[in-house]
């Protein structure tokens, strides 16, 4: 199991470096550190925007709108499907379990990557 764990590692790890290709330096500062901060944290189960926005001093109530503007998709939105990415190369190359994965990429129970998945 511990090989299966470690391998499992490796392949959400690619996926997080994946991610840094997608930042680009031409956009504003906090939307950088957002992204950067998103990134870094992203299979971590207790990770909301509000603590994205706190650690990049971002004070503005139309930061979602410009995120949205720069990157596509709302915030929140932006972290579920990156973590539902990795989920799917998970379950595609590994054995683990769906509630394995589930708590590998940062949700709370097999029920909430479910449904994410979904959607």
């Amino acid at each position: 199991m511990h090989s299966k764990y470690n391998s499992s590692l490796q392949i959400i790890s690619e996926y997080k470096k994946h991610l840094w290709g997608l930042v680009d330096n031409n956009w504003t500062k906090d939307i950088d550190c957002f992204l950067e901060f998103i990134i870094e944290n992203l299979y971590d189960e207790s990770l909301t925007v509000a603590d994205a926005r706190k650690a990049c001093y971002i004070k503005s109530k139309s930061f979602t709108s410009k995120f949205s503007l720069f990157v596509g998709t709302t915030p929140k939105k932006f972290i579920l499907e990156h973590r539902v990415k990795a989920g799917k190369i998970l379950l595609k190359e590994t054995d683990l379990t769906i509630s394995q994965i589930a708590i590998l990429i940062g949700f709370s129970s097999h029920s909430a990557f479910s449904k994410a998945f979904t959607k």
